[in-house]
């Protein structure tokens, strides 16, 4: 999934599910 659409998810959900998921799918792509 690209930032851009990880990004406006974080605003809407609580933020911090969502954000350590941001964070796994940005490891698993770098």
């Amino acid at each position: 999934m690209p930032v851009s659409a990880v990004q406006p998810s974080m605003k809407k959900r609580d933020g911090r599910l969502v954000s350590r998921a941001a964070l796994e799918e940005m490891r698993l792509m770098a």
